[in-house]
């Protein structure tokens, strides 16, 4: 099993080095700025598409976490265009945070505060400062914190809310995309919260900045939020619920595979730089349950992880990033109980995203793989 690992640790380093992070720099925009916002399976772009804030600081942090392990100055310039876009057309200057989407040319689209959007540029902007060590990344990443601290956060009953008016004076009930529906809270934005966070966190340790009682603010909200979803985004050992009211209660019944087995691993590492390297035994538990259920999906559904569930909800379509979640969360849960198949699901994983999701023809992966192995027409990057 060592040498499968290894030779796992090898392929998949090949595979960002040599296929991933060098296919996204071509599309850049060098007259607008940042990145084009529809770049199709075939590589072609729509020079005119809105562009959001999710997709560049998905650019920033990526481009400054593969610097950061592997010293490649290539990573650089990308992320600094990355950088720049955010910082620049997409930051809010006069209340503060970050437009969901701009237009191509760098005008303001839509401008409530989307929670979720401002997760990731948290997340962005911390990671880039461990990258860096420029300052101004994490003084606004503070920033971006505070403001959800004292706008989005429910000091009642926990958690924080889809999204804030754009003056950030009101919240407001939101859907995040055209396939999820309106809510006050919703699973998938606090678990993007407790990454930014944890991040965030991260950052402020390794190069401390400011006040230490700073870091015991992120600290608690971290914390709190593991609580969350383990106490009221759980609704049963095994699974996160997806959208819900103010008191947190569910408003829909179908679940989301490949939320589950990124939540497990997610909380660990939350849990884990929470309570400063004591994983809590809940925490434990609950990514070991999630994980074993992950694989008693994939054994009825198989192969690759489907999208989401139980019937009438069936969704038996394999999806980029469910794949990719699921390769992670079943190397974390391996490391946390290295006897119970963990590692040999996660190989088939590997397996299956080299047989049906990597794209030969265009570079990148597939957006989307039917259960007959055919693909839809979906764009790469949006």
């Amino acid at each position: 099993m060592y040498n499968a690992l290894s030779r796992l640790r090898l392929e998949l380093e090949t595979e960002l080095q040599q296929a991933i992070l060098p296919w996204w720099p071509q599309f850049r925009d060098q007259q607008h700025g940042g990145f084009h916002g529809l770049i199709r399976n075939d590589g072609s772009i729509d020079p005119h598409h809105d562009k959001g804030v999710v997709m560049h600081a998905r650019f920033l942090w990526t481009y400054a976490a593969a610097y950061r392990k592997y010293g490649d100055a290539s990573c650089l310039p990308v992320a600094r265009h990355a950088h720049d876009f955010l910082t620049g057309p997409l930051r809010d200057r006069q209340h503060g945070g970050f437009f969901w989407q701009t237009s191509f040319d760098g005008h303001p689209v839509t401008q409530r505060k989307v929670i979720y959007g401002q997760a990731f540029a948290i997340y962005a902007l911390a990671e880039w400062y461990r990258a860096s060590g420029e300052l101004p990344a994490i003084e606004l990443a503070i920033d971006t914190f505070l403001k959800l601290e004292n706008h989005a956060r429910d000091p009642l009953q926990g958690g924080y809310y889809e999204a804030c008016s754009a003056d950030w004076s009101e919240v407001v009930t939101s859907a995040l995309s055209e396939v999820d529906i309106a809510c006050a809270k919703s699973m998938n934005t606090n678990l993007h919260v407790m990454e930014a966070q944890t991040c965030l966190l991260a950052a402020l340790t390794e190069r401390p900045h400011g006040d230490p009682a700073l870091i015991a603010r992120v600290r608690e909200a971290l914390q709190s939020l593991v609580t969350v979803h383990l106490d009221k985004i759980r609704i049963s050992p095994a699974h996160l619920g997806l959208y819900y009211d103010a008191d947190w209660r569910p408003l829909s019944e179908h679940l989301s595979y490949g939320h589950d087995i990124e939540a497990s691993w997610l909380l660990t590492e939350a849990a884990e730089l929470a309570w400063e390297g004591t994983l809590p035994g809940r925490v434990r538990e609950a990514a070991l349950v999630m994980s074993r259920r992950t694989i008693e999906i994939i054994a009825a559904h198989g192969p690759g992880l489907i999208h989401e569930g139980p019937a009438p909800h069936l969704d038996t379509d394999r999806i980029w990033w469910v794949q990719a979640e699921c390769l992670v969360g079943l190397l974390n849960a391996a490391c946390l109980n290295p006897g119970d198949g963990f590692i040999q699901a996660a190989l088939d994983i590997w397996d299956y995203i080299k047989r049906q999701v990597k794209d030969p023809v265009h570079g990148e992966w597939f957006w989307t793989t039917r259960a007959d192995g055919c693909h839809d027409d979906q764009p790469k990057g949006g």
